[in-house]
């Protein structure tokens, strides 16, 4: 019998994305050299800035039924969805992997688990894929190609993409609405791929960002889309993968705030602005640098450390609003203020019957 990939909606939802030119200058899962070169270089072999390799994992029973430059069918479920060139298998030392991926090797940081849990063997090769149905409709799933056409009918110019994996909190709104006084319109992308245990559903977020959308924004400003794709909580090194994303789906600006795709304590507040520095002149995205917002009491309104005079005020204890902590709240049955999450969002979640992962 010839050996056939199975693979799971997450690992579809990449190969998708390697097709549709999401994660483009990589077209297909990285060889050796190319995974060696992002990790180390922040680049392909090419020499075109790439930050997070892209491959396929395997055990050691399925590597033998493989032959390089030959080609499998990858199946989800029970279906043929497309199929496999392979021209690489390889071993990688994942503790040095995780250790330049992550900036640590430490298994309790979720993004270091899930790679060290890998399979023994990767693969690289050229994807084909037969089967666009098994894209979720529902989420309102964008190929690059849409999203950059819908901007055209909207006679957009410059465009800023932000990013989210929790439900809108008045930070997040904050954030979007400084955003907008830059560009003539905003791509919100919330991630509806692979994400921790703990983190809000993709109905969650998505059916709230509508809402605010729909709600609190001007109706020819704002464009709601999904992003399938997996969180890495890889800090800074994600926050470059997600602005080329970015660029990919026709955005000239990118959001980066406090701790963008960060987890825990690894990384530093701002980590995720400072490393755009040596990529200033060659991502050709805009980055815009924003402050971690919070409420002010004595501002009376969500600011931040750039535009708040009360922050080092001793007598004035910063609380950033964060998703951790609403999610926190919310599963310990706290009471939110108005002042941190619209009342109507919180309706909304309690009328979902998941409202976590």
């Amino acid at each position: 019998m010839t050996a056939e990939f199975h693979i799971n909606l997450n690992d579809y939802f990449e190969l998708k994305n390697l097709v549709s030119n999401v994660y483009y200058p990589l077209k297909e899962l990285v060889d050796k050299k190319n995974f060696l070169s992002i990790v180390n270089n922040f680049k392909t072999i090419s020499g075109e800035i790439f930050p997070i390799p892209i491959f396929l994992d395997i055990d050691n029973d399925f590597k033998k039924k493989l032959k390089l430059n030959k080609r499998f069918n990858i199946k989800l479920n029970d279906s043929i969805v497309g199929c496999i060139t392979v021209k690489d298998i390889y071993t990688i030392n994942k503790k040095y992997v995780s250790k330049k991926l992550f900036g640590t090797s430490d298994e309790k940081h979720v993004g270091v688990k899930n790679f060290l849990n890998k399979k023994e063997y990767f693969v690289g090769g050229k994807i084909d894929l037969l089967d666009n149905k098994t894209i979720e409709k529902k989420y309102n799933y964008l190929q690059p190609i849409k999203s950059i056409e819908r901007f055209r009918r909207n006679n957009w110019k410059t465009i800023v993409g932000f990013q989210t994996r929790n439900i809108p909190h008045r930070a997040h709104e904050h954030l979007l609405r400084v955003s907008l006084e830059y560009v003539d319109g905003l791509f919100v992308q919330p991630l509806v791929g692979y994400k921790k245990s703990g983190d809000f559903s993709n109905e969650a977020v998505f059916r709230t960002y509508e809402y605010l959308i729909q709600n609190y924004f001007p109706k020819n400003k704002v464009v709601l889309g999904s992003l399938n794709s997996a969180m890495w909580y890889a800090g800074p090194r994600e926050a470059v993968f997600h602005a080329i994303i970015r660029k990919n789906y026709g955005c000239t600006h990118f959001i980066v705030g406090r701790d963008h795709a960060g987890i825990g304590n690894y990384y530093g507040k701002y980590d995720s602005q400072k490393i755009f520095k040596q990529f200033k002149e060659s991502l050709n995205i805009k980055i815009l640098k924003l402050g971690g917002p919070y409420y002010c009491k004595f501002c009376d309104g969500i600011v931040s450390e750039h535009s708040c005079p009360h922050y080092n005020n001793p007598s004035f204890k910063v609380n950033h609003i964060s998703g951790t902590d609403v999610r926190k709240s919310i599963l310990n049955n706290k009471y939110i203020s108005k002042k941190y999450v619209r009342p109507e969002i919180l309706k909304i979640l309690k009328s979902l019957n998941r409202v976590f992962i």
